[in-house]
């Protein structure tokens, strides 16, 4: 439970700075004040399916391909809260479907390099058990 809180303690620092900023590019491009609490409750309800996304990515147990895919999968309604929150004046704009696009295969990627960097540990981990115990027979 503490990693989950500490997941979303830093996915909700991030998600406040991205809204935060997005409301701020609106305002000044497009004269559209958003409301604040409106922006926090959707930076909270995001940050809630960034993190349970990412504990269910990280998760130990389990196959990591799946892990990747159900940890996406409690993502995307993440996604369903920016229309809401920021309506239809940022998203009529086709640049912002290719930014959000861009921020998405970030994301993945970032996923990616963590369950690669995760699997060669643990590999590294269990070749250096098994020369451990080759070396022990070896000697008796």
């Amino acid at each position: 439970m503490k990693k989950l809180i500490k997941t979303y303690l830093v996915t909700l620092f991030a998600t406040n700075l991205v809204f935060v900023l997005i409301a701020v590019i609106v305002r000044f491009q497009l004269n559209i004040t958003y409301g604040f609490a409106a922006v926090e409750i959707g930076a909270i309800l995001t940050s809630l399916f960034v993190a349970a996304g990412i504990r269910i990515l990280l998760l130990p147990k389990g196959n990591a391909v799946v892990n990747a895919v159900l940890g996406l999968l409690v993502i995307l309604p993440g996604v369903i809260v920016l229309r809401p929150v920021f309506s239809y004046a940022v998203f009529r704009y086709w640049f912002v479907i290719f930014l959000l696009v861009a921020v998405a295969a970030i994301g993945y990627s970032v996923a990616v390099v963590i369950i690669g960097a995760k699997a060669r540990k643990e590999t590294n981990e269990l070749n250096r058990m098994l020369e451990e115990e080759r070396s022990k027979k070896n000697h008796e």
